[in-house]
């Protein structure tokens, strides 16, 4: 039986008030993520912790990628829900064919899942209780120290711990002995901010952004058809949704030194239905009793 009482991804970000039993609040089966059109990106002058005007999207956004200079590299997030949003289960990550196969972050709810050996790839969440207020920007750095030396200024976050005074993102993949060297590579990459609630087969996801030829080097999702059993108590695997085929996903221009992936404003374009992206409409309140009968079906 697949469970039942999960902690939704999607809750905090409606702002819904949910009570008694909370029913496939992180389920996919939201917009296609990989599905987004360049519409809103643009390449320019690296501005950590600065959206543009504009807004009003559902969930949180990845806003800014910096991949370049190496020292300053981060990911910024934005939040133009009408809501603050708990980010405990959300968790960032380029990870996808690590260790020379597709292990990939799609594989975090599996107890086998692991980033091995691999030193550059990362997949790690926000600690617990992390709260982007409605309106909010919040900047993870993949080093603290370099973010710094950069900009003037610390980030909310890091990838690497090298900061002692400067919140660490928690370890998600087993590879936390090798964040010293994490990067986000320049030429062709991933990001992806995506959700799981600990206890489901499947993560869902957040956004997603891709840039260069990452066609040529494998560092492109696509989850369509793959599955994953979780810690859930069956030993029955949950298969994603189709995700945008490769030919066919937005690849962005790799920015060069001093400038970054940015949206134009904390927005996203339209994306095709019924994808990986988490199920915004799927928070539901049911009886105490509900769950006891549905049991007695699965």
């Amino acid at each position: 039986m697949k469970s039942l009482l999960r902690i939704t991804c999607i809750a905090g970000a409606l702002g819904l008030a949910v009570s008694g039993l909370a029913v496939a609040g992180q389920d996919i089966g939201g917009h296609d993520e990989t599905s987004e059109s360049a519409a809103m990106w643009t390449v320019t002058a690296t501005t950590p912790g600065t959206v543009g005007g504009g807004g009003g999207a559902t969930h949180v956004l990845i806003s800014e990628v910096c991949v370049t200079p190496t020292a300053g590299e981060f990911i910024e997030v934005c939040n133009s829900t009408g809501a603050s949003v708990d980010l405990s289960n959300f968790a960032l990550s380029d990870d996808w064919f690590a260790g020379g196969g597709p292990s990939g972050y799609f594989q975090t709810p599996s107890p086998s899942y692991s980033l091995g050996t691999v030193t550059t790839d990362f997949n790690v969440r926000f600690p617990p209780g992390t709260i982007i207020p409605s309106g909010g920007v919040l900047t993870v750095a993949v080093s603290a120290t370099g973010f710094f030396s950069t900009y003037g200024v610390n980030p909310d976050f890091e990838i690497r711990d090298d900061d002692g005074t400067v919140a660490t993102m928690v370890d998600v993949g087993g590879n936390s002995a090798s964040f010293g060297a994490a990067l986000i590579t320049n030429g062709s990459e991933f990001v992806a901010l995506y959700c799981w609630d600990g206890a489901s087969d499947l993560v869902c996801d957040v956004d997603y952004c891709s840039w260069g030829d990452v066609s040529s080097t494998g560092n492109q999702v696509d989850k369509s058809g793959l599955s994953v059993d979780g810690p859930d108590g069956d030993a029955i695997a949950s298969t994603y949704n189709n995700d945008t085929a490769l030919g066919s996903q937005t690849r962005l221009p790799s920015p060069s030194s001093g400038n970054s992936l940015q949206r134009t404003e904390c927005s996203e374009d339209t994306e095709s239905s019924n994808g990986n992206g988490c199920a915004e409409n799927a928070v539901t309140t049911r009886p105490s009793t509900w769950g006891q009968i549905k049991s007695r079906h699965e």
